[in-house]
């Protein structure tokens, strides 16, 4: 008999959580070296460092997810 497959398999959850911890870590942790080029003084503001580290720390996530599918795939499909 065995484990049935799910019907529904889920996605992008490496990619939220990415976005999630990469957010938090955005916001608290500031770096204030980008006061000294003026173009890139408006990356120290919290929201904008948020969404740039956010946006970095999920597309990581999305990729380890995406590299873990395809070995448990290739290892049991």
């Amino acid at each position: 008999m065995g484990v049935k497959k799910p019907k529904k398999a889920t996605h992008l959850t490496g990619f939220f959580f990415g976005m999630l911890a990469g957010f938090n870590f955005g916001l608290f942790w500031h770096f204030p070296f980008f006061r000294f080029f003026g173009f890139l003084d408006v990356l120290d503001l919290p929201v904008i460092n948020g969404l740039v580290v956010g946006s970095i720390c999920a597309a990581l996530g999305h990729r380890i997810e995406s590299l873990c599918y395809k070995h448990v795939k290739k290892q049991f499909f």
